[in-house]
């Protein structure tokens, strides 16, 4: 049985629709509970298609990018190609414009792979928009040819 039924009906339907891999892992969910944080936060997950892996160690960098272009958070992927904790969250999670750039041609070099100088894709940068506090999750499948992605949930 679930520890979450005693907390009362509405409470119990809230943390029943995001109880889900992403939001236990991502999540302290005692503060949602309590109100301590909307429910919104930008994750991502980067997949090394040439090898069908998780890209672990890729870097990254989150910029917003108005009302003027800031460096808001950076790091690098880790064994399973996500961030160890969301990207942005609690008060640090707002609407805007962001940029999330992977620096794609290191990750790509420092993998051995033999790529022309300079690298066909060396940065991908994309920029996305954040309109209300529900959760936006950013996968990223990557070659060093190509790309893809879109909002996950």
């Amino acid at each position: 049985m679930l520890p979450i039924l005693h907390l009362g009906a509405s409470k119990a339907l809230i943390i029943a629709l995001v109880w889900r891999y992403d939001a236990i892992f991502y999540s302290d969910i005692s503060a949602i509970i309590g109100g301590g944080y909307p429910l919104g936060q930008l994750t991502t997950h980067v997949l090394d298609t040439a090898k069908g892996q998780p890209a672990d160690g890729m870097a990254w960098t989150l910029l917003k990018v108005e009302p003027q272009r800031q460096e808001i958070a950076s790091g690098h992927t880790n064994l399973n190609g996500r961030t160890d904790e969301p990207i942005l969250k609690g008060e640090g999670f707002a609407v805007g414009t962001y940029e999330l750039i992977f620096m794609v041609g290191d990750y790509f070099q420092s993998e051995g792979l033999d790529l022309p100088n300079p690298p066909f894709l060396n940065q991908v940068v994309l920029r996305f928009g954040i309109s209300d506090d529900l959760p936006y999750h950013i996968p990223l499948l990557v070659s060093p040819y190509g790309y893809s992605t879109y909002r996950g949930s």
